[in-house]
C-alpha cells in the first residue's frame, strides 16, 4: 500500500512537455524526495513498479488527449 500512496503523491509531479500536453513520465528527483520525506525506502523493485505504473498512466493520458483532439 505505501507504494501506491507514493505513486499518488508523485503523480502530480510527472514530467510534461515544454509546450504542454500529457505527461511523459515520473520526475524521479521528486519521487525520491517524497520517499525520503515519508521514510519510505525505495528498492529496485519499487522503481520498476513505479515506472510501470507511470507508463500505464501516461498511456491512458495520451489516449485521452488523442480522443479529445479528434
Amino acid at each position: 500500500m505505501p507504494l501506491a500512496l507514493l505513486f499518488l503523491r508523485a503523480a502530480s509531479s510527472m514530467r510534461r512537455p515544454a509546450m504542454g500536453g500529457p505527461p511523459l513520465g515520473m520526475d524521479w528527483v521528486q519521487v525520491q524526495a517524497l520517499a525520503s520525506m515519508t521514510g519510505f525506502p525505495i528498492t529496485a523493485w519499487d522503481v520498476d513498479t513505479l515506472d510501470d505504473m507511470a507508463a500505464t498512466a501516461c498511456t491512458i493520458l495520451h489516449e485521452q488527449a488523442a480522443r479529445l483532439s479528434d
